[in-house]
């Protein structure tokens, strides 16, 4: 197959000697030679991007809550069971079968 000279051009950034030695050694990679192998890459990338820009667009997107925050704020080892205070102002009973690995009575 004839080859042609990489030519690197920077649009909207000053030039970089580094940015450039990385395009050229990412060049050396032989997976591209092949145009078939080429352009079955760029479909599947252009495919997975198209896919979640859709998920995004649908609002199919999973978006994790935040832990809440929170400090002991009532304990009371006798009737086992506590208090939790939000750093949104909210009070959360919880009882000794509630706490995760608990052992033994609170306190």
């Amino acid at each position: 197959p004839m080859r042609l000279p990489l030519q690197i051009t920077f649009r909207g950034m000053e030039p970089s000697a580094a940015m450039e030695t990385r395009i050229r050694e990412h060049r050396a990679l032989h997976s591209h030679e092949d145009a078939h192998v080429a352009l079955r890459d760029a479909f599947r990338a252009m495919r997975r991007q198209l896919e979640d820009y859709e998920r995004e667009r649908r609002q199919d997107v999973k978006h994790h809550e935040p832990r809440p925050v929170g400090w002991i704020a009532e304990l009371s080892p006798v009737e086992n069971f506590g208090r939790i205070e939000t750093d949104d102002g909210r009070s959360l009973y919880f009882h000794r079968n509630s706490v995760v690995a608990h052992q033994g009575p609170i306190g």
